[in-house]
């Protein structure tokens, strides 16, 4: 009975590690990975001061401090999205400074 139990963990064992991953085949300096080829191409979204009002706040993905992202609709209806450490509740009314600053208004 005991080895047909530690032939069976065995077994067990032997099928997760098939189900495991191999890990990135390439990865790029902003830490994202593609298939071996594949070309990784990051999208630069410029900034734009002015004013706006918060329409939602979340939780930024994968960062080591607890960030919110907000997201702006600007008076011109431009929506941009805003990574901060500040606690700017929904509905508030905020300028972005050129300086790269949120002020509530």
């Amino acid at each position: 009975m005991l080895k047909a139990a530690a032939a069976l963990s065995f077994l067990a064992a032997a099928a997760l590690a098939g189900c495991a991953s191999r890990g990135p085949e390439s990865v790029s300096s902003s830490g994202a990975t593609a298939p071996s080829g594949a070309r990784i191409v990051t999208q630069a979204i410029p900034y734009r001061p002015g004013t706006g009002v918060v329409q939602s706040v979340s939780r930024a993905p994968d960062t080591r401090e607890p960030l919110s992202v907000l997201a702006i609709r600007m008076d011109d209806g431009y929506m941009q999205y805003i990574d901060t450490a500040s606690n700017v509740p929904v509905g508030s009314r905020v300028q972005l400074t050129p300086d790269h600053k949120i002020m509530i208004r």
